[in-house]
């Protein structure tokens, strides 16, 4: 056999095999006699049967066996030889029949894996972890929670700054209709009955809720609108509009206050005990984000330290996971069909470069965990099953059903798993690093044991 590499990508290679007609007769030779010691054939005893009868009897299943051995064995042949660290099988071509006669040529188009030098995760910086909750930020944590209760009371007054106000609005630019121009977005067109936020402009067409500051039930008015040259909607960036503005009321809001009742909603004994609370949580959601804000540049920095060549499968594979996840994320957010098709090609791209960036991190990350002995354990899939029923609202021992049902989806998950747990435990001993100098030998063995 006379191998041949041919380079497509410095990741995808041509790997031609020419097997010789001798080889093949010796092959096919092998496999008739194999055949030949159990055939049933009538007139002669199993094994005694003449091979060109055998042959012609078996020569569907023989012909089977001859392509099986040739291109599989062969194959785990020219890799080991060629010692190859082969990710996948991207396309085979092959004889229509190795009966031709002559010699044959079987070409594999193949992915192979990455070689590349471990980075020095440890020489990395990472900020020490400081979090710190203000008495400020536990009461504007209440305030929120109380915004959640609160009342909503008509007045006869104008509108403030925080009440509800419905509103019936519609805007042109020019002499033209919003609603003709984004007739899927009625949002920033015509409105016949909504409720807006006095003062509050995060949503919706911008200066609106700070227009309503100061109006009455059954008052109306024009304003000016200046829609922000970076505007979400591009048939509005840059543009000048005027709406019409009518109210129909006013509702004020009344938060409730901090009593018996309202600790007792919240499973607390006191306003103390309230805000104790709520700086615990607050700590944990701060430390939550600076972990993954250290996770997050740790893994950045791994991906910067080496160059190699990322296999095109796994790429392929994530860019049309990430491009239905992108596409449904923009179907929620009400982004009409037609759009999305102008943008294909921009978030084709997008989850594309995401997609690579995933992928050479997580042999980037799976290679340090193999060097480190980081392993999955049964309280690591524990812990996911447990979260993962919790989020679906399925019974754990119905998940464990599905997840052995579906290899792929189990495969899929552990190797998430050991991704997050790897990155989690370079950054504890980086920080640890950075905070004491050099690990100690328990360190060290303690954080591979966990």
């Amino acid at each position: 056999m006379k191998t041949t590499i041919e380079e497509i990508t410095p990741s995808r290679k041509n790997l031609i095999l020419t097997l010789s007609e001798e080889e093949i007769n010796e092959a096919r030779g092998g496999i008739v006699k194999e055949v030949a010691k159990t055939a049933q054939m009538p007139g002669f005893r199993p094994g005694r049967a003449p091979l060109d009868l055998i042959e012609k009897k078996f020569r569907r299943q023989i012909k089977d066996e001859l392509n099986r051995k040739l291109l599989n064995s062969k194959l785990q042949e020219a890799i080991k030889e060629e010692k190859l660290s082969v990710l996948g099988i991207v396309d085979v071509k092959q004889p229509e029949s190795f009966d031709e006669g002559g010699e044959q040529t079987v070409t594999y188009t193949l992915d192979l894996n990455p070689e590349f030098e471990t980075p020095d995760y440890l020489g990395i910086e990472l900020e020490p972890l400081k979090v710190e909750v203000t008495d400020e930020e536990v009461t504007q944590q209440i305030d929120e929670m109380r915004k959640q209760r609160a009342e909503f009371n008509v007045v006869e007054r104008a509108a403030e700054t925080g009440d509800y106000v419905q509103v019936t609005y519609s805007g042109k630019i020019e002499d033209k209709p919003i609603a003709e121009i984004l007739p899927d977005r009625p949002i920033y067109g015509d409105q016949t009955s909504t409720w807006e936020e006095a003062g509050n402009s995060e949503f919706g067409v911008p200066g609106l809720p700070e227009a309503l500051v100061g109006m009455k039930a059954g008052e109306e008015k024009e304003i000016e609108v200046a829609f922000p040259d970076d505007f979400k909607e591009s048939e509005l960036a840059g543009k000048k509009a005027t709406y019409k503005v009518e109210v129909k009321e006013v509702r004020e809001r009344k938060m409730p206050e901090i009593n018996e009742e309202f600790l007792k909603g919240l499973q607390v004994e006191s306003e103390e005990a309230l805000k104790e609370k709520m700086k615990q949580d607050l700590l944990n959601r701060k430390q939550q984000e600076e972990h993954f804000k250290r996770r997050q540049k740790l893994a950045d920095d791994l991906a910067d330290k080496v160059e190699f060549a990322v296999p095109e499968s796994p790429i392929e594979a994530r860019t049309e996971q990430y491009l239905r996840r992108l596409v449904e994320q923009n179907t929620q957010q009400g982004v009409p069909r037609e759009k999305l098709e102008e943008k294909k090609e921009e978030l084709a791209e997008s989850a594309r470069q995401t997609a690579f960036k995933r992928v050479k991190l997580e042999y980037i990350i799976f290679q340090i965990a193999e060097k480190e002995k980081i392993e999955l354990t049964q309280d690591d899939m524990q812990r996911v099953l447990i979260n993962e029923a919790m989020r679906s609202g399925k019974k754990p021992q119905d998940l464990v059903k599905e997840w052995q049902k579906d290899q792929d989806q189990l495969r899929h998950i552990q190797r998430e798993v050991l991704f997050d747990k790897t990155l989690d435990t370079l950054v504890d001993r980086v920080l640890k690093k950075d905070q004491k100098g050099e690990e100690t030998p328990e360190e060290t063995a303690e954080t591979k044991s966990s």
